[in-house]
């Protein structure tokens, strides 16, 4: 029979595992115990920086053109005619239509890319410009979106590198030698 010791053990101890060790750690089992270990990761965050960066140039792209034709005042002029309200938990997004000075519809739905004036409800007109490449009609006064858009371009593009770069760079290393030239 063993003597009791003369300090009492942390939960730790009494259970064989150090301080640190345990399931949060990152411990993985191995199915041959001659490969090195590797801590598993719970997220693979390259990927997800990766989807969401990819993400977030293909919309900045599409809008950039259009915020810089309204930053410039380049356009159509004419009228943002509010429609639909669109509710979602606290955010209401506003769709209307675009209308020339000549009562001409340009575009049927339509979402204005500026401040919404007070008390907007349906039949609201608002002067804008559209310029011709997306469902967004900006102020009749211009827009600075496309400020906005060149920091998220910046962003998603260094996103993509980030997340991408080791995975290129092996790729390219791997096939460098492989491509086979004909007639030489």
């Amino acid at each position: 029979m063993s003597l009791p010791s003369s300090r009492p053990k942390s939960a730790r101890e009494a259970f064989g595992q150090s301080f640190g060790g345990g399931r949060f750690t990152g411990l993985t089992t191995r199915q041959d115990p001659n490969q090195p270990q590797r801590p598993r990761t719970r997220l693979p965050l390259k990927l997800i920086v990766g989807i969401v960066s990819a993400g977030l140039l293909v919309s900045a792209a599409l809008h950039f053109v259009p915020a810089m034709r309204a930053g410039l005042h380049d356009g159509t002029r004419g009228a943002w005619v509010a429609t639909t309200k669109t509710c979602h938990k606290s955010a209401c997004i506003w769709d209307g239509k675009f209308v020339t000075p000549g009562g001409h519809v340009v575009v049927t739905s339509a979402q204005y890319a500026g401040a919404m004036p007070a008390g907007v409800h349906a039949g609201t007109s608002v002067p804008a410009l559209f310029t011709g490449s997306s469902a967004l009609v900006f102020p009749a006064t211009g827009s600075d979106l496309w400020i906005e858009l060149m920091f998220a371009l910046l962003i998603s593009i260094l996103g993509l590198y980030w997340a991408s770069h080791k995975w290129v760079a092996n790729y390219i290393r791997e096939h460098r030698n492989t491509v086979q030239i004909p007639g030489i």
